[in-house]
């Protein structure tokens, strides 16, 4: 079983004892409630509205949830991995409870064993998952098919989800926070580093003096190429420095609204002013936020169909996140729909790690900085895209874009167009840092490095 999973690019196996007389195609297999969980696997997030159901004893009529659709396929002994089309964890996030839903519809070859009307005659049903980047497979050991259902129920409990064992098929898959502290405490204790980027694995290390150079400068030493990729940076966690109190969370961009249809020069031109340094150049800058207007820009964000006493979806609609004056509400300056957040915000939040930085500058202010890491460390693990919602309604998270547009191209200003959407996270008045990261993770942990 071990090596089919292998074989598929798996590095670890998930293992969930199945109920007696539930976890089937009918009641679904019941999940608990975990965001470390569901954070690492590929899937696509949606926002389904309410149910109007009133037929069924306990349905979910009035209450909104949140899908995940997995690239799912069960395998079996020497056959080819069978595709469930319409498995998908469904998080009841008002409960809250999370359900493998849709697993044996449309499937050519399911396990008879999740059949209702035939679990009982299987015993002891254990499911086993494993995962890669972009697939989720699956199949499920019973005490009629197998006769080491007992060793996989003596497997250690899984530290992420306690309803889990598990089983690590190649070294190191694990997601344990204490390999990436034990290479990030060989960085701390005030050691100096030249600012530096690493834009490839293998080739050498590039001096850096801009505004990324503190991160870039930790990934290199931790031998973490430049990237944008989806997923985690090291040994399952998003790596983030903080050089004061303010964190940059994630760069979205729009994907409704005007700016994203007319374009940045016309959305610059609507919304944007002169640069100060007379350079002909629009910019849009600023810190917008729910709680009050900037008055710049005249712009506010606003989430819609949104609970604002519940501080969560109404269910009149996708909670999509929106820049607008207020005196003109049907007039949409950006918009991000729920979907685009929670992709981008999703795995690669899963698990993260912040650490604090301090940046050294040269004599003259213009040659390559240096930097040192510590003492603090901030570990969140588990996280959804409604406490990214919340934070972004309480105003713990703001845009701060840094938009141009020079509109007369010269020497010194080739680049015509810059968009740089910053979301970002900082310290509330007299209120550590880590109180308003707490508000984004299932768990946060404070670790001196």
């Amino acid at each position: 079983m071990a090596q089919a999973f292998l074989k598929l690019g798996c590095e670890q196996l998930l293992i969930r004892p199945l109920a007696e007389n539930q976890d089937n195609e009918k009641n679904q297999i019941y999940l608990g409630y975990n965001h470390g969980f569901i954070g690492l696997l590929p899937g696509t997030v949606s926002f389904r509205g309410p149910s109007g159901s009133t037929r069924k004893p306990g349905s979910n009529s009035g209450k909104s949830i949140i899908e995940t659709a997995l690239p799912f396929s069960w395998i079996n002994e020497e056959e080819e991995p069978a595709l469930a089309p319409h498995a998908k964890i469904i998080d009841y996030f008002q409960y809250p409870e999370m359900r493998f839903s849709g697993f044996m519809q449309g499937c050519s070859n399911p396990p008879d064993a999740l059949r209702r009307n035939h679990q009982d005659e299987y015993g002891r049903r254990v499911l086993v998952l494993g995962y890669t980047a972009a697939a989720v497979f699956g199949t499920v050991i019973t005490d009629r098919k197998s006769t080491f259902v007992d060793q996989l129920l003596a497997l250690p409990s899984w530290s992420i989800h306690e309803l889990f064992k598990v089983h690590p098929l190649v070294k190191n898959s694990l997601i344990d926070p204490s390999l990436l502290l034990t290479e990030l405490r060989e960085v701390g204790g005030g050691r100096k580093f030249k600012g530096q980027k690493l834009e490839a694995l293998g080739t050498k290390p590039k001096p850096f003096s801009g505004t990324q150079a503190a991160g870039w400068t930790l990934e290199s030493i931790l031998e973490i190429p430049m990237n944008s990729k989806s997923g985690p940076d090291k040994y399952g966690f998003e790596l983030k420095t903080f050089l004061r109190n303010k964190i940059t969370l994630m760069t979205t961009e729009p994907d409704f609204g005007y700016r994203h249809d007319d374009g940045l020069t016309s959305f610059l031109e609507k919304y944007g002013w002169d640069g100060t340094k007379n350079d002909g150049s629009l910019r849009f800058n600023g810190k917008h936020n729910t709680l009050r207007v900037y008055e710049k820009s005249k712009l506010q964000l606003r989430i819609l169909n949104w609970d604002k006493q519940k501080n969560e979806p109404d269910g009149k609609g996708d909670p999509n996140v929106v820049l607008i004056n207020p005196l003109k509400p049907n007039e949409i300056a950006a918009g991000w729909t729920f979907n685009k957040l929670a992709e981008k915000w999703g795995r690669k939040h899963a698990g993260a790690m912040y650490v604090q930085a301090t940046r050294y500058e040269t004599i003259t202010k213009r040659g390559i900085p240096s930097f040192t890491y510590g003492p603090e460390v901030h570990c969140g693990r588990g996280t959804s895209p409604i406490y990214l919602l919340r934070a972004i309604a309480s105003g713990y998270i703001y845009l701060d874009p840094g938009d141009r547009v020079y509109l007369k191209v010269t020497e010194d200003a080739k680049n015509d167009e810059k968009k740089r959407t910053q979301w970002r996270v900082d310290k509330q008045r007299g209120v550590p840092l880590a109180n308003s990261l707490s508000a984004l993770y299932d768990e946060l942990k404070t670790y001196q490095i």
